[in-house]
């Protein structure tokens, strides 16, 4: 079904906010590291973000946390190979640093992963029912990201919203109070000096209230799955604006976007460089001064490849070349920052959705170095659902309707259990 949300065919009723997981076209998302509509409608977040909708304030971090990569630069650049396949994906500091910056006022929070240590605010032995090999892990305290629990902990929002474990969950968070001298607000993560909330309860002599966090996560979309959940929430325009806070960061900190390999440490107390990058007033009017004051995010989408058509087999096909959206390249130009592809990468993708002269043939034998008999497990029971012809109307000659076959699962048998397609009851 995606091409036709791609080349406009079907249009996203509502509008609708994208996290990178760990299943995504890593090399379509990368080419939008700031954001930007995948298509119509549909707004891919970035690597980090914040933006506002209404009344709302909705920050996001893409990707799943991975210790090893976490220090790295965003390195990777298609044609991928086995290693960076996997690491295009992972979360780096960078993009957590940013986030940390921000005022602490988020209405709503959204990441692939949980925060680790949510479950303990939930109802974990329900949880290790349904997911009984969650166990070890939850009972080290492993199981989840460790740089989103620290963006729980500071940013500490209204809503938290993730995914990952394909299994529903909920938890009650309740934050330790703020208390006057910044202690308590920041005993998880000194990488800044302390932060909004605790400075204005050190100037009022009081502590700030204690927050409460709504998490929750849902399960993946199957039929008799727990998959969606409804909520009215916030008020005012229904357009989607870049938070202007979050755009000052970006520039303060481009200096330490990178594309290396290398572990990179970000700046903190005690340093011989700036640490603190929550934005002071002269900044944000200096960003202001840089964007100009309409905030609106442009419906500036446009097709840049050919999209599938339903048919070709995409095993045989050739792993693009690094490039960079031209919705990157125009946000870029007028904020003034780098987008991390254009450091190495001086391609553009083409609006008009041509070929490619500089795309390379995938390697066949890359992929079959491990055992296929001891890596995966297939279901070839498959759906149960007969084949069917999308009934959708070409909107021009070159695209041509889709039959949708039933093709034998393949499961990684490590994660047979979490990709089972039982229902959790």
């Amino acid at each position: 079904m995606w091409p036709w949300y791609y080349c406009g065919q079907l249009t996203a009723p509502v509008l609708t906010l994208v996290v990178g997981g760990n299943h995504e076209a890593s090399n379509y998302m990368q080419s939008l590291a700031y954001g930007g509509w995948l298509a119509p409608n549909i707004y891919f977040v970035g690597y980090a973000s914040v933006l506002r909708f209404g009344s709302l304030r909705i920050g996001a971090l893409s990707g799943i946390y991975n210790g090893h990569d976490y220090l790295k630069g965003h390195h990777e650049r298609p044609p991928y190979d086995r290693s960076t396949m996997r690491s295009a994906y992972h979360v780096r500091n960078v993009d957590t640093f940013r986030l940390k910056q921000l005022t602490p006022d988020m209405d709503i929070f959204i990441s692939h992963d949980w925060p680790r240590g949510v479950y303990h605010h939930g109802n974990v032995e329900q949880l290790l029912s349904k997911k009984p090999f969650f166990r070890d892990e939850v009972e080290s305290n492993k199981l989840g990201s460790r740089p989103a629990e620290e963006l729980l902990k500071r940013l500490q929002p209204r809503f938290w919203f993730a995914a990952h474990l394909h299994v529903k969950f909920s938890a009650l968070v309740q934050h330790e109070p703020v208390a006057g001298d910044g202690s308590a607000a920041n005993a998880a993560d000194t990488s800044r000096a302390g932060d909004v909330d605790a400075e204005k309860a050190a100037t009022s002599g009081t502590a700030a209230a204690a927050r409460t966090t709504r998490f929750l996560a849902l399960d993946k979309c199957l039929p008799r799955r727990r998959y969606m959940q409804i909520l009215e929430l916030g008020d005012g325009p229904t357009e989607l604006s870049y938070d202007l806070e979050w755009l000052t960061v970006l520039r303060t900190t481009d200096h330490l976007t990178s594309v290396s390999a290398a572990p990179q440490y970000m700046p903190g107390p005690g340093c011989n460089q700036r640490f603190d990058f929550h934005p002071s007033a002269e900044e944000l009017a200096a960003t202001t001064a840089a964007w100009g004051a309409d905030l609106l995010v442009p419906r500036d989408f446009a097709v840049t490849a050919p999209p599938y058509d339903g048919h070709s087999d995409i095993r045989c096909g050739r792993q693009p070349a690094a490039a960079t959206d031209p919705q990157t390249s125009r946000f870029c130009a007028r904020l003034g920052v780098r987008a991390d592809i254009t450091l190495d990468c001086d391609r553009t993708l083409d609006p008009d959705g041509g070929g490619d002269p500089a795309e390379i043939a995938l390697d066949e034998d890359e992929d079959e170095d491990e055992d296929e008999d001891a890596m995966f497990v297939i279901d070839r029971r498959g759906t149960g659902v007969t084949p069917v012809t999308l009934a959708v109307t070409p909107a021009s000659p070159d695209v041509t309707p889709v039959t949708l076959a039933t093709p034998a699962k393949k499961f990684k048998r490590r994660n047979q259990a979490i990709y089972g397609a039982e229902a959790d009851g």
